[in-house]
């Protein structure tokens, strides 16, 4: 096995629902890091149309669109919940929810410490979060297909057709988004 940069990279997001995009950041992390550790984001929101899915469906989600990968590397999530105008206790509890991960499943642990990066994709302001890590090296991932899950959902619940979502949602996304519907 060759050796990887990272011990663990973590992808925080809210994965409403799961494209390619996002597909995309986990495959990435897979050839970067031994461990990639999704945080999903808003967990304990209650069904909107900004929050269709649990986070149950959601980490379903992103095992079936990711079990080829796990043959690279040991790909887990974990929930993380919203802590509205509270950035700090927001970051201490992923930092706590890393912690706890790291304690009882890093598989290659360092010989000191672990190395630990935070992956993702600067989009837009609401991406401000990926600077609120600095004891983790942010991976700047660069998209391949300008996807937004924002745009999906929109299109899902107005349209009566969900031929537009093959093609941006992995096969098993798509298949567990039309059932939803």
């Amino acid at each position: 096995m060759s050796k990887k940069k990272y011990d663990l990279l973590v992808f925080i997001g809210r994965f409403q629902p799961v494209h390619i995009g996002h597909t995309q950041v986990i495959e990435t992390a897979c050839k970067l890091a031994y461990n990639v550790l999704v945080l999903i984001g808003s967990s304990n929101q209650p069904r909107t149309i900004k929050n269709p899915w649990t986070y149950q469906e959601r980490g379903d989600m992103i095992s079936s669109a990711t079990h080829e990968l796990q043959h690279d590397c040991c790909i887990d999530t974990r929930p993380i919940y919203d802590q509205s105008y509270n950035d700090q206790k927001w970051v201490t509890s992923v930092q706590s929810t890393v912690d706890d991960y790291i304690s009882g499943n890093i598989a290659y642990p360092a010989e000191k410490g672990h190395r630990i990066g935070l992956i993702g994709h600067q989009k837009d302001s609401s991406s401000y979060y990926l600077k609120m890590f600095p004891q983790w090296e942010t991976v700047e991932h660069q998209m391949n297909e300008d996807v937004s899950a924002t745009d999906l959902r929109k299109l899902l619940f107005e349209d009566k057709s969900t031929r537009f979502l093959q093609g941006v949602l992995p096969t098993p996304v798509y298949d567990a988004v039309v059932s939803f519907k």
